[in-house]
């Protein structure tokens, strides 16, 4: 049995570890055991090609401010837990196969001063085993001192609650969340000064954790069978020519965008590419969305194109992934000096589609782009 605390302090130890009001119990929570029991059995195998741990982590979520991004060896992972012993800590992780951790952390306001907080952590283990049952133990345990319990809508098995620290300011409510993902445990704690947090902000957010948690991780290295998947629904829309493409791609300028220019015949008819449309919109010049669609002659030649921009866009993307919104695509990503360029490709009949976003980091709200290409999957055929 585990006598650990589950609480999770936003912080690398430079600040006092704030006390609990309720006191220290090992109470076996029947409420918890009945959530973790409705995790589905695929979630745990989410990918044959797993992400690495700081891409399986939140990354650019505005308007939150990233005050911190680093991995986590045992001894680090031990630490910050606001309660057990760091030895207690680390004979637990190490005794379910703790590998490696990474943790992220983000702030609304100066960081120096009592603030919103936000962090996501994430420990893997040898087997998905040792995570489910570090999962369940943790939780068992701990959830007696929590002052709620509650699930996650759309995340079977994941475990809400909630803990009031005092501290020298206003007392602070934290709610976490926590779920397992093949061989990962993920944790997403959101903590408000003097307040409660907002439960539906957590729950957006530890659902774009679990999409992102459960996307697979860089593609390139099975290129092939992500063709595979690419080139059935290819095959599985109309392949007759459209008339008007730009009824095909989205109208409507996204959140926050203003439509810059639309055009057509943008790529040169030849032997494979008959015709061009595109749209291109953008945020006061700072960040810039486009959508091109081409249309081919036969659907061989479509995938052919897929196959070679994807094989040329490995090189350069620090990540490659299928985008949720858009079954049988590919994403591409990139991050330099704060700087994302992201380019998302899929095939529908004889049709290509190439989404493009380039902007900063925290230009623009992950949920506005994802909503982007929700709508370009349905116009799409």
């Amino acid at each position: 049995m585990l006598v650990l605390i589950a609480w999770q302090f936003v912080g690398r130890g430079d600040l006092p570890v704030p006390k609990p009001l309720l006191p220290l119990v090992d109470v076996h929570c029947p409420g918890a055991r009945a959530i973790l029991d409705e995790a589905p059995a695929h979630v745990a195998h989410a990918s044959a090609t797993p992400r690495q741990l700081e891409d399986s982590l939140l990354r650019g979520i505005s308007p939150w401010h990233q005050t911190g991004d680093f991995a986590q060896d045992l001894t680090l992972a031990a630490q910050n837990h606001g309660g057990g012993s760091e030895q207690a800590w680390e004979s637990a992780l190490a005794g379910h196969g703790f590998v490696g951790g990474w943790k992220r952390e983000w702030s609304l306001g100066d960081p120096q001063f009592t603030h919103d907080s936000l962090m996501e952590q994430v420990f893997e283990f040898s087997t998905a085993e040792g995570a489910r049952d570090f999962q369940r133990s943790l939780t068992e345990a701990t959830c007696g001192s929590s002052q709620d319990l509650f699930t996650v809508p759309g995340i079977p098995g994941a475990v809400g609650m909630r803990f009031v620290f005092e501290e020298s300011g206003p007392d602070r409510v934290s709610d976490q969340v926590s779920f397992v993902v093949d061989k990962r445990r993920f944790v997403l704690v959101l903590g408000e000064p003097g307040g409660e947090p907002d439960r539906q902000q957590l729950f957006h957010l530890a659902r774009q954790a679990y999409d992102n948690a459960t996307r697979p991780g860089n593609l390139c290295r099975v290129l092939p069978g992500a063709f595979a998947e690419m080139a059935a629904f290819a095959r599985s829309a109309s392949r007759d020519p459209i008339a008007d493409l730009s009824e095909v791609i989205v109208s409507d300028a996204p959140l926050g965008f203003d439509l810059r220019m639309q055009r057509k015949d943008r790529l040169v008819a030849g032997p494979r590419v008959t015709r061009g449309y595109e749209r291109e919109w953008d945020v006061e010049g700072n960040a810039s969305l486009t959508e091109h669609v081409a249309q081919h002659r036969t659907v061989k030649s479509a995938l052919a194109r897929l196959r070679s921009t994807s094989t040329n866009m490995c090189n350069g993307s620090d990540s490659v992934t299928m985008l949720h919104e858009i079954p049988g695509s590919l994403m591409f990503t990139s991050i330099q000096d704060n700087t994302l360029a992201r380019m998302v490709l899929f095939a529908r009949g004889t049709r290509t589609y190439e989404i493009t976003y380039y902007g900063g980091v925290t230009d623009v709200p992950l949920e506005h782009l994802e909503a982007f290409a929700a709508s370009a999957h349905e116009r799409a055929r």
